[in-house]
């Protein structure tokens, strides 16, 4: 594991797996104890395994659960994600900042986002795969979300194909129905 100093959010940490190539392919390893004592000192396990399969222009986000909160181990194992965080959590120094990550498969993109901070992707390749790893269960009905586009966070989505013209991202009805920060739940 090749840990990145780019994280700019406290507790995130933006990382590449190591690959192991030969002629027949590559082996990765993806998740031991030595990764988690890396990421975290949280002694919980990450016991839950979620797969998501996107097409291109799928926007997903910016989602978090303030009952039973989710730290999340999130690795792209097929295509390419513009994704990113956004710090919840009111003790933080970073508190109300995002920042943003292409992740990809060719480069073992891997992001550890800790509990308190809201997570989105936009899928830039024709498909993406990701595979998610977490302590907590996912529940829709915990689930919240804010807005992608809220014009305070001012993120900067790549969805321009010819600037100026926008691409509208495909999203949820649970996303398009999301809140502005300035009304969002947050963590002390």
């Amino acid at each position: 594991m090749k840990l990145s100093n780019r994280s700019k959010i406290e507790d995130v940490k933006i990382f590449n797996l190591d690959k192991h190539i030969d002629h027949r392919g590559y082996i990765t390893k993806v998740f031991d104890e030595k990764i988690r004592l890396t990421l975290t000192n949280d002694s919980r396990a990450l016991n839950y395994m979620y797969e998501t399969y996107s097409r291109r222009d799928v926007l997903r986000g910016l989602h978090y659960q303030i009952e039973k909160p989710q730290s999340r181990l999130l690795r792209v194992s097929y295509g390419a994600i513009y994704d990113v965080v956004l710090d919840l959590r009111k003790s933080s120094p970073t508190f109300g900042k995002w920042q943003a990550e292409i992740l990809s498969s060719e480069k073992s993109g891997a992001i550890w986002i800790p509990a308190g901070v809201a997570h989105g992707y936009f899928v830039m390749s024709e498909i993406a795969i990701l595979n998610i790893q977490t302590d907590y269960e996912y529940f829709q009905n915990l689930q919240r979300v804010i807005k992608w586009n809220d014009t305070s966070l001012a993120i900067d989505w790549p969805i321009y194909a010819d600037f100026p013209i926008m691409i509208p991202p495909i999203l949820s009805d649970r996303d398009e129905l999301g809140v502005n920060f300035s009304h969002a739940d947050f963590f002390d």
